[in-house]
Order: structure tokens, then C-alpha cells, then sequence
């Protein structure tokens, strides 16, 4: 590396911006014989001045289902925490969550809890089949 580089070979390194999960870089130039960057303005700098922080995520407007609701990161899949839903009565007889705006209607009320018991009997028999009463116990 020689001390008296004109730094005439300078490449032009494109941004590679930031996301969510990794940081980006920004736009700069580096010279191929000495190595030394420089900023787009053609100021000498080093690799960590030009590093871009993490951002943000961007999340997708509430993702969500019968019992509960969340946002999702567009760029990494990322969710924030589950919530149940917070309802208030709306009109004929539905109710809507004030968070989300989900609308919930009779119907769903008495399908969640079929399901909800469905799966406990589920979980029930599962259990018989692991452990089956002719089996001794030590």
C-alpha cells in the first residue's frame, strides 16, 4: 500500500440498504489499489462511518383469527405478540374488537367453544393411546 496513492482506480460500491434484521451500507467509493474508502462525496472515511442501522419492521396491518390478533413484519415474517380480542357489541348482535376491528358474530361464539372442547377430547384420548390401561405400572 503505497503512501502516495492517487487513488485513480475507485470503484463506485452501491447501498445496499438496511432491513430489518441486518444493516446496509451506504453508497461509497474504494480505491483497487490502496483499499481506503471513501464517502459519495469523495471524502476518505472508514467502512463503519458508511454502516446503515437496523430499521424498523414494517408491519402489515392485524393478521388474525377468531381468538386472537397480531401484525407481522413484511420483510422477515416477524410477529408481535398474540392478543386476544377486546370486544364491544356492535350491531345485530355481533361484537367488534376494539383493537383490531375484527367482527365476531354469534355463530362464531358457539363454533369456538365446540372446537375448543373438540380439542381437549382430542388431547384426552391421545393420552389413552400413550398410556394404555393394560400397561403395568413399576
Amino acid at each position: 500500500m503505497d503512501g502516495n496513492c492517487l487513488h485513480t482506480n475507485c470503484e463506485l460500491i452501491p447501498e445496499v440498504p438496511a432491513t430489518c434484521t441486518e444493516t446496509g451500507l451506504k453508497a461509497h467509493y474504494q480505491c483497487s489499489s490502496c483499499e481506503k474508502v471513501f464517502d459519495e462525496d469523495q471524502n476518505e472515511t472508514t467502512l463503519p462511518d458508511l454502516v446503515i442501522g437496523v430499521i424498523d419492521h414494517t408491519f402489515e396491518p392485524y393478521y388474525l383469527n377468531v381468538a386472537w390478533h397480531c401484525q407481522e413484519c413484511t420483510v422477515c415474517g416477524e410477529q408481535t405478540e398474540r392478543e386476544a380480542h377486546t370486544y364491544v357489541d356492535a350491531d345485530d348482535g355481533k361484537k367488534e374488537c376494539t383493537k383490531c376491528g375484527y367482527i365476531k358474530t354469534p355463530g362464531e361464539e358457539a363454533m369456538a367453544f365446540a372446537a375448543a372442547v373438540r380439542n381437549m377430547e382430542f388431547a384426552a384420548n391421545m393420552g389413552k393411546r400413550f398410556y394404555p390401561s393394560s400397561r403395568s405400572e413399576t
